[in-house]
Parts: C-alpha cells; structure tokens; sequence
C-alpha cells in the first residue's frame, strides 16, 4: 500500500534560491515540450512521444547551461507529468493541459535518491546532499518510493514523501444495509448524516470558513489593486493575502480530515451511502458556485473513500429528497426553499432527514444492479446506463424487511 506524508520544510537562503531553480527549470522544460506538442499536432498532425522528448533534454542543456545545476530526473518527471496530462484530457478526467506560471503552486519530483534523517530531521534529496530541515510532526514507516517539494503562494515550502507500507489493502466487509449509513451534503447544512430507519441521525452544520473572512479579504484586496504592481508594499500585501487564503485551507482540510475520520471509525458502520453528483456541472450555476466550492465536496468524498470501508453512490438521477421514504410517493412540487414537507401518506418530513434512507435504498439498488452485470459478463458501458426515475420503483430486497416494518 503506498501512501504520502506532507511535511513543512525550512530551507536556508542558499537552499531556497536553488529549490526555486529547480522549480523554475522544471516549469520550463514542461511549458516547452507542451508548447512543442501544440505546434507538432497544429502543423504535420504528429504526435511527440515522452520518450522522444525526453531526449531533447541533453541538447536544451546546452542551450541552457544552468540546466546542469538540477536534477535530471527532476527535469524527466515533469515530462512525464506532462504526459500523464494528456492522458487524462483524452480520457475526459481533466481539461487541456495548460502553461505552467510562476505566481502559482510550484513544485519539482525526486523519483530516486531520497532518504530522511530522523535523528536530525534533515531531508535529503540530490543536490541538497547537505539535508533541508525538516519537521517530522507524523511518524511514517515504509520504503520511502519518491518526494515532491512545493511552495506556496504565501511562501512556505513543504515535501511530499511516497511510501510503500508493505501492507495490502484492508479488506472491505461485505456491503450490509444495516451497517450502511447515508450522508447527504448541501450548503446550510454541510452534511446530514442518518442511517435507513433515522434512529441515528446527526445533523453537521456548515462551519462558512470563507464568509467569515470575507470582509479582511476584500478590505485588503482593494489594498492591493492601489498598489504599484513589483513595488517592495506590493509584494508584501500579496504575502499578507496569501497567508489569509492558506488559513482558509487549512481549515477546510482539518475539518474535513476530522469530519471523514469520525465518519468512518464509527464500529457500528460499515458502509457510506452518498448522492452522486455532477460537481463541475452545479458550479456553472454562478448564483451558487462561489458557495459550492467552499464546502469542497469533492475532496469530501474523495476522503470517505478512504478507510477500507464500502463506498457507495446512489443513482444521479434518483429523486432523494422529493420522494416519502416510507410511502414512495414523489413530491414533484419541492423546492430548493422547502426544507420540511408533509406527505399525504401522513408523514411529516425534514428534507434532508428523509433523503438519507432514499439514498442508501438507490445506493444498494445500483449495487446490486452491478453485481447482476458483472456477474453476466454484460459490457462495462452498459453498467452506467442512466435512467429515468419512477415513483414506483421496485425497492432492493435488503430494505423490503426495514422499509415494510416502517409502513406498517
């Protein structure tokens, strides 16, 4: 099992200029072979390979003679990341890839040679043979694989170590709808938590951690734009506001981290329901995107994938929230307003509270509907085949016992 420890670094002035050269040099060796692939596919229709590229890199050191100053492999993995790019961009995973700048995150790769002192907390990485301290704040164990440094915009710099574990991935237990749980996350509650008869239910209130600094930041923002831009005031009022911006980071990933953690280390649960969603698709809607990409869902359930415990999405289309849990009837009249709805079987429902067990019932639906698939040998496009929601949906059998008690 591999798995990446971040580490704040403290370089010295001498280590910080080359540290900068290597992030420099590697920004510019991808900014050329991408720029190299545009005009060879714009002109002949040919395609460059990496390896292909990655024999120019002698003869651009020539060129550029303070190339010899950083690693090489460094220089060769920024090729390769290019490449792992255009991979991702034809297998619709991310957009072109696109020009590296100097004003964001930078970062440079030691995929070999890397190696940390923990009695002196000293990282060694090639050409930094000397050790950059280091504060070793976790305990990892493992044979390190790779590094990745980076610097931030507010100026701190950190290191990424790749371990191998040497352990196998933890087991999943077989997927259970009563050990399941369901989250349903929104914006003025972050996440409502509850499992398919609601005898546990919690609701997570969403912490706003932009809101609350917003009045700083366009106080000093409207600052910077009076500022002569490269002036010594300039720069240290972009510092101040990158600093602002990293705290607001942190934030967000401590409470996502803790909120993730205690999601899945409950004992009693062994699998998350969750809604899918087309995020990049809801950020389009620009009365609500500046709210949506402050509760980050995305990182949110990247991290609840991450525990050894099951993982489940619900059918995108399923209607959650307007359909009775207990009747099935479908409220086709419910709003983004209506956070409470009375159903004509008699019950009266919290929006977010009556989602839950809807979400686990579409969740293991569609789980059962891909094991039928894959145990037919049907093809894989066939198994996300989307449809269209009906009122009367057959419920799996793993809820008929819960949902009929229920009812009755």
């Amino acid at each position: 099992m591999l798995k990446g420890n971040l580490y704040r670094i403290y370089p010295t002035d001498e280590q910080k200029i080359l540290l900068n050269k290597h992030m420099g040099s590697v920004r510019l060796i991808y900014n050329l072979a991408l720029s190299e692939k545009q005009m060879a596919y714009n002109g002949d229709k040919i395609n460059i390979s990496v390896y292909d590229q990655a024999k120019e890199l002698p003869d651009l050191k020539k060129e550029y003679t303070w190339l010899k100053e950083i690693n090489s492999q460094s220089l060769q993995e920024s090729l390769f990341n290019l490449d792992t790019a255009y991979k991702n961009f034809f297998t619709g995973k991310s957009d072109f890839p696109k020009f590296k700048k100097r004003n964001n995150r930078q970062s440079f790769s030691c995929p070999q040679n890397v190696s940390v002192d923990k009695e002196k907390s000293l990282l060694i990485i090639p050409k930094f043979q000397e050790g950059i301290p280091i504060v070793l704040h976790r305990k990892f164990k493992g044979k390190i694989k790779s590094a990745t440094v980076s610097k931030r915009p507010c100026g701190h710099y950190y290191v990424s170590i790749l371990t191998d574990t040497g352990e196998a991935l933890p087991q999943k237990p077989e997927p259970k709808i009563a050990t399941a749980q369901a989250t349903d996350v929104g914006l003025i509650s972050y996440a409502y938590v509850g499992n398919i008869d609601l005898t546990k239910v919690e609701d997570i209130k969403n912490p706003k951690w932009v809101r609350e600094e917003m009045d700083r930041l366009k106080r000093l923002q409207r600052q910077l734009s009076k500022k002569k831009k490269g002036s010594k005031n300039y720069e240290k009022l972009r510092l101040k506001i990158a600093r602002k911006h990293e705290k607001i980071t942190r934030k967000k990933q401590d409470f996502t981290h803790k909120l993730t953690y205690k999601l899945t280390h409950d004992s009693q649960v062994e699998t998350n329901c969750v809604e899918d969603l087309n995020i990049a698709g809801l950020l389009k809607n620009h009365c609500l995107a500046g709210a949506i990409s402050e509760v980050a869902w995305g990182e949110f359930f990247r991290q609840l994938n991450w525990y050894g415990k099951n993982y489940l999405e619900a059918d995108r289309f399923a209607p959650t929230s307007k359909k009775c849990h207990l009747c099935h009837f479908v409220n086709k009249n419910l709003t983004l307003g209506d956070r409470e709805w009375d159903c004509p079987c008699g019950a009266h429902h919290v929006r977010d509270g009556n989602s839950c067990p809807n979400i686990i019932v579409s969740a293991f639906d569609k789980y059962e509907k891909r094991l039928i698939k894959d145990r037919d040998g049907l093809p894989e496009s066939s198994q996300n085949t989307a449809r269209t929601p009906d009122a009367n949906d057959a419920v799996t059998p793993l809820a008929q016992d819960f949902l009929v008690e229920k009812i009755a």
